[in-house]
């Protein structure tokens, strides 16, 4: 059995002959490449996340008519909802993706928070990451979160409008993270390396080592 090869240096990913860049972007307008990889190149990825959102919201509505509330208790339970996503669950869900990145060997890993876009994104700079790594870090905090949110849903009764209001909410923020998946999803068949650059920038490329040297064996054949 022949030894695992060890990661990628980011300087590595510069050789032509190997890699080729095929995506960047500015992290700065990070929220531009999630707009477009969600509603302008929809998958069935999207169409879950949309999906999971409105029989999230269906539930929390059905609940509440069911339990006779009045539009008040609706509207202070939605803004209750909102305030704790943002205060709790949108750090939580970046802490779990920091734990991740430590897991896989990140070295330099950096928050970002948005209130007016309502995200928390994590950035592990100068590592390169595998498709593979990039829907772990997406998944995890989704079903860790999303669980624990449902559960203490159908533990106490008393409390459940209010989790369910909050598990509908958090469901239909979590676009950032179904687009992500809708990305490298649409490019499965494609051997893919990123990473993110301290100066601002990241960057995808692909392996095409492979199918040039395909090319060389036809072509000598």
């Amino acid at each position: 059995m022949s030894p695992m090869r060890s990661r990628f240096d980011p300087a590595e990913l510069g050789d032509r002959s190997r890699f080729r860049l095929i995506d960047e972007y500015l992290h700065a307008d990070i929220i531009i490449f999630f707009k477009h990889h969600y509603f302008q190149q929809r998958g069935w990825i999207i169409y879950l996340h949309v999906l999971l959102t409105f029989i999230a919201l269906a539930y929390w509505s059905l609940a509440g008519i069911y339990a006779g509330y009045p539009l008040l208790t609706w509207i202070v339970t939605a803004g209750w909802s909102i305030i704790i996503m943002a205060v709790i669950i949108l750090p939580s869900h970046a802490l779990i993706q920091y734990w991740i990145y430590r897991a896989i060997g990140a070295p330099l890993t950096r928050f970002y928070y948005s209130f007016r876009h309502i995200y928390a994104l994590v950035l592990s700079y100068d590592f390169v990451f595998y498709p593979r790594e990039i829907f772990v870090v997406s998944i995890v905090p989704l079903l860790l979160l999303n669980l624990s949110i449902a559960s203490a849903a159908a533990v106490w009764e008393s409390t459940r409008f209010y989790f369910l209001a909050l598990l509908a909410i958090n469901i239909g923020s979590e676009s950032k993270e179904f687009a992500v998946m809708n990305y490298y999803w649409k490019k499965r068949n494609r051997k893919l390396y990123s990473y993110n650059c301290s100066t601002g920038k990241s960057y995808i490329f692909e392996d095409i080592s492979r199918s040039n040297s395909q090319q060389e064996s036809v072509g000598s054949s």
